[in-house]
């Protein structure tokens, strides 16, 4: 196996890991507090530790599902 596989194996599982931490965290912050704009989701998930861009909770919230 190749350094730049195992490197681009280990980046794939760390990008996993980021984003499943990161939908959970949503899905904690959403049961716990009303949330009427994804800027305030935003802001929560920045309050955890998590940095996270507009478009990534847009995709995440779609993906779990959730809607206005």
């Amino acid at each position: 196996m190749h350094l730049y596989t195992v490197y681009a194996f280990c980046i794939d599982v760390f990008a996993f890991m980021q984003k499943e931490e990161r939908q959970e965290t949503i899905l904690k912050v959403i049961a716990a507090m009303k949330i009427s704009r994804q800027e305030d989701l935003v802001q929560s998930l920045r309050d955890h530790g998590i940095e996270v861009t507009q478009a990534s909770v847009s995709r995440d919230l779609e993906e779990l599902g959730i809607v206005k």
